[in-house]
């Protein structure tokens, strides 16, 4: 499978790695291969994966990145199944140095559906590198699927990576309506015998509903989504959870979100969606450096410095009038307070975005 795709809006994008002086831009949002049997897939190659709500961008990984290069195997039943993840991440420096060091991504799941009513998931994220100045490339705990990231980091003493876990719930609970929840549980100090034990936790969670209503031609969600101010970063930059400075999971952190859609559909192969969001961000940063020993407190928990909040009214548009081609369009109006962090100021300003797809498909069979 190879997709690849003419966008001359990557030109203006700054998380956009390639070539932005030619007349066209592009990229391949998808090219892989993959093999399958009943109980395993091997995929290696791009393609865009949430892992969470598909409502927003999950905890552990998302599209929030363009999508990038990896393997990934899945094993056993689909009610049953391992899903396990690796990639080799963007170079970067150490804080107060110069060379970058190689950086790579594990990611696993157990998922379990015990009834079509009920989906869980447990899962583990690592990111490691370089330690102590011996470099570092593949390494088999992380890439068994079926090891447990944390145990093989505190029972040897070889390993140390940027680690995470979590865990992630869908319950259907009648009448077309589905409860969802994520957690991502980062760092919590449990011991307090010195002052680097008053570490600020890092963590992130989301709840929400979805359902729909109208002999199916509406359909709602509401959520609401924390991350914590030190979420997803360590005292070490090259473990910091990001690709080229995007965020693997979220793009931000020192946040709160809450989020309220309604989708109709007009006519037949059209989408109409209303959107009430409020955001409240905070002056931490995923990309920032780890905060000092000294300045360790609660108040660097969650919604540090001025906190700029933010409302957005929206209203998107998706229509395709014949097979193939695809409209677009997304019209917001953003209301803000304490803008750019700075107390008192406020701003208010249109976003919108207008986009048309044509899409050519040739399939076929290789028969040997």
């Amino acid at each position: 499978m190879t997709h690849p795709r003419i966008d001359n809006r990557l030109k203006y994008d700054p998380d956009y790695r390639g070539e932005k002086d030619r007349v066209i831009s592009g990229r391949n949002d998808e090219a892989y291969v993959i093999t399958s049997w009943r109980y395993l897939d091997v995929f290696f190659g791009i393609a865009a994966r949430n892992w969470g709500p598909p409502e927003i961008e999950g905890l552990a990984l998302s599209t929030s990145p363009l999508p990038f290069d990896h393997l990934m195997v899945r094993l056993g039943p689909r009610r049953l199944r391992v899903e396990a993840l690796a990639a080799q991440l963007d170079p970067l420096p150490l804080w107060d140095a110069v060379r970058p060091v190689n950086r790579y991504l594990s990611l696993h799941r157990l998922i379990a559906i015990p009834s079509e009513h009920v989906a869980v998931s447990l899962f583990e994220a690592a990111v490691y590198s370089e330690t102590g100045g011996i470099p570092r490339s593949w390494e088999l705990w992380y890439l068994n699927p079926v090891n447990s990231y944390l145990v093989a980091q505190f029972t040897g003493p070889e390993t140390t990576a940027n680690l995470f876990a979590g865990a992630d719930v869908s319950v259907a609970v009648g009448r077309g309506v589905r409860l969802f929840g994520q957690l991502l549980a980062d760092d919590f100090q449990i011991d307090t015998d010195t002052t680097t034990d008053r570490e600020p936790p890092a963590y992130a969670a989301t709840i929400g509903a979805s359902g729909g209503a109208l002999r199916g031609t509406l359909s709602w969600s509401a959520l609401y989504t924390r991350v914590s101010n030190v979420a997803y970063r360590t005292p070490a930059r090259e473990e910091q959870y990001t690709r080229y400075g995007v965020g693997l999971a979220r793009n931000f952190s020192d946040y709160d979100q809450a989020t309220l859609r309604v989708t109709v559909s007009p006519r037949p192969r059209a989408l109409v969606t209303g959107e009430l969001t409020y955001l409240r961000q905070g002056e931490g940063d995923i990309r920032e450096r780890f905060p000092p020993i000294p300045a360790y407190d609660d108040s660097l928990t969650f919604l540090t410095g001025v906190v700029e909040k933010t409302v957005r009214l929206a209203a998107q548009l998706a229509w395709s009038p014949v097979a193939g081609v695809n409209l677009t369009a997304d019209v917001g109006r953003h209301f803000i307070t304490n803008a750019g962090h700075l107390a008192g100021a406020s701003d208010g300003r249109w976003v919108w975005r207008v986009r048309g797809e044509i899409r050519c498909r040739q399939a076929g069979a290789l028969r040997w």
